[in-house]
């Protein structure tokens, strides 16, 4: 997790209501979420669902890439 430069106008929080609160922080990698400092929590714990759910292979991708 990033914080957004001062400087840099923030995308909206994805967990406040529509367009209410601009974000201060963005999620790393690609992910592409943005949080509040309220809401900074909730981004720790969206990255952290989205790192243990990619850090698994299934059999096939298992075969393909880790015999190589």
């Amino acid at each position: 997790m990033k914080k957004i430069k001062e400087q840099e106008i923030g995308p909206w929080c994805k967990w406040c209501p529509e367009k209410t609160v601009r974000a201060v922080w963005r999620a790393s990698g690609h992910i592409g979420e943005h949080a509040c400092e309220e809401h900074r929590e909730d981004l720790l714990t969206y990255e952290r669902q989205v790192r243990n759910t990619e850090g698994h292979l299934s059999e096939a991708d298992y075969q393909t890439w880790m015999r190589v």
